[in-house]
């Protein structure tokens, strides 16, 4: 908890721990907050924009929910709390209620934010395996002069004799690693069969 000694940080500290959790007061003037061991992070923004805790290229830790203590509406702390990411926020005087709604409603935006990062990551993963597969694909298609089907099926045959995905498989072929004409054999296979 990144917070000005005080009122606010007395009745913070209180609840929390009335609801089990044990606080640790980072002190704004000189410890970095990022060093510090935590689940949550509260950040009091009057104090966490002129910190100097926070200064010098030590951001608040993204691997967590943020809460920030807003005492103010003024456009620039708004914009600041923000950018650092935070998924919820208590208004300045704290009071004693409000505060566990406000730290169930930060983790599930956390979680759902972190869900929504991995999801994304792993579709454009697979996007870029797509564009690898059809690349290839392709190249099968004008060396061999087969149809499109019978390229993604001697991708699919080329990858389970060699044991590999057809995405690296595919990313094999685009690189230049594997030729395409080491695939003749699972062409002249795929042309038996048919």
């Amino acid at each position: 908890m990144l917070c000005g000694a005080g009122r606010d940080r007395d009745v913070l500290t209180q609840q929390l721990q009335r609801l089990g959790i044990v606080p640790v007061v980072v002190d704004a003037m000189s410890e970095p907050v990022a060093q510090e061991p935590c689940d949550l992070v509260f950040i009091d923004v009057d104090v966490g924009r002129h910190s100097p805790a926070l200064g010098g290229g030590v951001d608040i830790p993204q691997d967590r929910p943020v809460l920030a203590l807003i005492g103010s509406d003024v456009p620039s702390a708004v914009e600041w709390v923000i950018e650092q990411g935070a998924c919820g926020y208590l208004v300045k005087p704290i009071r004693g209620t409000g505060i566990l709604a406000s730290l169930v409603i930060a983790c599930h935006v956390f979680e759902e934010r972190t869900t929504s990062t991995r999801t994304i990551s792993e579709l454009r993963h697979r996007l870029k395996a797509r564009q690898l597969v059809c690349s290839a694909a392709i190249r099968i298609i004008d060396v061999f002069g087969i149809g499109e089907d019978e390229a993604f099926h001697v991708l699919k045959i080329g990858s389970m004799e060699r044991r590999t995905t057809v995405e690296d498989l595919a990313a094999m072929i685009v690189s230049g690693e594997l030729s395409v004409q080491a695939l003749g054999s699972d062409v002249e296979a795929r042309r038996l069969r048919v």
